[in-house]
């Protein structure tokens, strides 16, 4: 106040035969400029800030999918987005998605700015531990003949991962590779703790007598279920066989698989 009080007295002090304010006029002055400025002020509009908003869409190993829906600007719009992911990385895209060097805790900062240059920030925290799988394996196949139609195929199947296993399918192909070969069946096994196992049994199809027949016995053959090891599921059997010709079950129509990626095999002999 009184600075702008002296700001007035120079405009209006006397200078060339300009006209004379008395101080107290000079005084009421600045007081009415002040409460005219005050009330112009009162009547502009004023910018809101905007509201920012993070979350993770999807993790898939050390890769994470960010997303800022849920950001925006009450009064305007927002013009830019800013990510830092809490390791030196850092992007302007609206949805980014970023993969980190190694399984940490990281927070991760969106700051958002409006179109009048206001900005707001959100923070996730962002933790990414190490990821536990099941893994199921195929220990043992064995042959039992109990006479001409009772012969069977068992398995026993374990998981050796880290994660409980959900029920899960055995499948039975015949050949060397589930890879355009014949189903010849399926088996369900029920829910397995990390070190448990089940054993299970398929109807027996045999093939010409003295000839080796060959039977695949696959814990998960169609890759249905993700595991930490794809490239175990599979076990070869081989056997001399009993009968003259194929018998097909009519419940099992032959199918071939699609392609796609062949395990590896271990061979189990009787």
């Amino acid at each position: 106040m009184e600075a702008f009080t002296v700001a007035l007295r120079a405009i209006f002090h006397p200078w060339r035969g300009g006209p004379r304010f008395p101080y107290d006029r000079v005084f009421l002055i600045s007081v009415g400029v002040l409460a005219l400025a005050g009330i112009v002020y009162a009547l502009l509009p004023s910018n809101e800030p905007p509201q920012a908003k993070a979350s993770i869409e999807w993790v898939q190993g050390l890769t994470v999918g960010f997303s800022s829906q849920g950001s925006y600007d009450p009064d305007g719009h927002i013009v830019s987005y800013y990510w830092d992911f809490g390791d030196g990385a850092m992007s302007q895209e609206p949805n980014p998605q970023h993969t980190y060097g190694g399984q940490d805790d990281y927070l991760v900062v969106l700051t958002v700015t409006d179109n009048d240059g206001a900005t707001s920030e959100y923070v996730i925290d962002v933790y990414l531990a190490p990821e536990t799988l099941l893994d199921l394996v195929i220990t043992e196949v064995w042959y039992q003949s109990y006479g001409t139609d009772e012969n069977r195929v068992y398995y026993r199947k374990e998981n050796r991962g880290q994660a409980e296993a959900g029920p899960s399918l055995t499948f039975l192909y015949f050949g060397d590779e589930p890879i355009d070969k014949l189903k010849l069946g399926e088996a369900r096994v029920g829910r397995l703790l990390p070190g448990q196992s089940e054993s299970g049994d398929f109807a027996d199809l045999m093939l010409a007598d003295n000839q080796v027949s060959r039977l695949l016995v696959c814990a998960d053959g169609e890759n249905r279920i993700l595991e930490s090891d794809e490239d175990n599921n599979c076990v070869l059997y081989q056997w001399h066989r009993l009968r003259a010709r194929p018998v097909w079950p009519e419940s099992i129509s032959p199918q071939s698989l699609s392609p796609g990626r062949s395990p590896s095999q271990r061979v189990a002999s009787p």
